[in-house]
């Protein structure tokens, strides 16, 4: 991409376009935070679990359009920190929009399934109206998941292994005897 390439496509001159963004990469970003707004404008009308998971995958966001630039963003984060930082900002977004009607826990996966979600649209495995779909079934299975039976889950694998502070002891034991 280039600011020629970009100021014919708008249809304005490379002079105006220079103007305003006075450099590819600070063009580059502004396209990034309007993109970012958007998702977060969605997110910040949903409160119920369900209404996070709709406004994430909003027309505006979830079309292949805006899907490609975006995850050509997200190629392009390990060269630029502030892309990163963007991106970074907006898998916040959207964890702490899932927080709020789930916990952190179950946000963290509902947060991994948008993000999924995204991912196999833009790869065109699935339609909008698809992943939506298999989205909410998931969210639904998730909401009926009791905790209380995990929790228990966890306590007894707990019991059965070693603190991983004690296993990590005798790996510095061991080390030290040889």
């Amino acid at each position: 991409v280039t600011i020629a390439h970009v100021s014919e496509l708008a249809g304005m001159s490379r002079g105006i376009v220079n103007f305003y963004f006075t450099s590819k990469e600070k063009m580059l970003q502004e396209v990034l935070g309007h993109m970012v707004g958007t998702v977060v404008t969605q997110l910040e009308k949903a409160r119920e679990a369900e209404e996070v998971l709709l406004a994430a995958m909003h027309p505006s966001v979830m079309n292949r359009k805006f899907l490609s630039v975006l995850m050509a963003f997200y190629g392009e984060a390990a060269a630029s920190k502030a892309t990163a930082s963007q991106l970074k900002a907006l898998d916040q977004a959207l964890l702490e929009s899932f927080s709020h009607a789930l916990g952190r826990a179950k946000a963290a996966l509902a947060a991994q399934l948008v993000a999924g979600s995204w991912l196999r649209l833009h790869l065109q495995a699935v339609t909008r109206e698809e992943a939506v779909a298999q989205a909410k079934d998931w969210l639904a299975d998730l909401l009926q998941h009791e905790p209380a039976k995990e929790n228990a889950k966890l306590r007894l694998v707990a019991k059965s292994e070693p603190e991983p502070e004690a296993a990590i002891g005798d790996l510095f034991s061991l080390a030290a005897n040889h």
